[in-house]
């Protein structure tokens, strides 16, 4: 009950303040890609992981046309640029050779600028051996790009990467998200020393 009042807070916190305004990113893997890749999906637990190419995607920005009241009710602010909806349609796949692969990874890469796919087999592992995977358990539908995928995505410089941990389930994941902290302004830090 109290993780639940706290994680109200910071949520209501966060979307009432002006600060919080930002670019949203969102993904739809559409018919066609999303068909070809349920097809392939298996719940054999003693698969290795599979990839593919996004062969055909488009992106559709929109601003968010919500004007944000501040503190003084008198007072609107206009949307100002930061408050844009991109969505990330995913049209075609088609799969890629990888080496190396095993329930836990796979090797493979796709032209520049062409964005990736992988699959999380629905499996825990106790290690890199597909004979040593059974079905379900801690590890299994895993759809967080692990901390390598991240980092591929940044080396790539990609418009997003895809994990499909289900027959239908994708998690689209972006550059963004792994982006290093900004540091500390000096004249804040300044301020802040006793």
């Amino acid at each position: 009950m109290r993780y639940a009042v706290l994680l109200g807070v910071s949520l209501a916190l966060s979307v009432t303040s002006p600060a919080s305004a930002q670019v949203m990113r969102y993904g739809v893997v559409m018919d066609a890609a999303r068909n070809a890749l349920a097809a392939e999906w298996t719940d054999n637990p003693a698969q290795v992981e599979r990839a593919y190419c996004v062969t055909q995607w488009w992106t559709a920005t929109s601003r968010n046309a919500r004007v944000h009241a501040s503190n003084d009710s008198a007072a609107v602010q206009k949307p100002d640029g930061r408050d844009a909806d991109t969505v990330f349609r995913v049209l075609e796949i088609k799969p890629v050779e990888t080496s190396e692969a095993t329930p836990n990874g796979a090797t493979f890469a796709c032209p520049a600028g062409v964005p990736e796919v992988h699959t999380h087999p629905p499996a825990t592992c106790y290690s890199d051996r597909a004979d040593q995977c059974y079905a379900g358990g801690a590890d299994a539908y895993s759809c967080q790009p692990s901390r390598e995928d991240a980092q591929k995505l940044l080396d790539r410089g990609d418009a997003f990467a895809i994990v499909q941990c289900d027959r239908h389930a994708f998690v689209f994941y972006y550059p963004s998200q792994f982006a290093a902290p900004t540091p500390p302004r000096q004249d804040l830090a300044e301020v802040a020393k006793p």
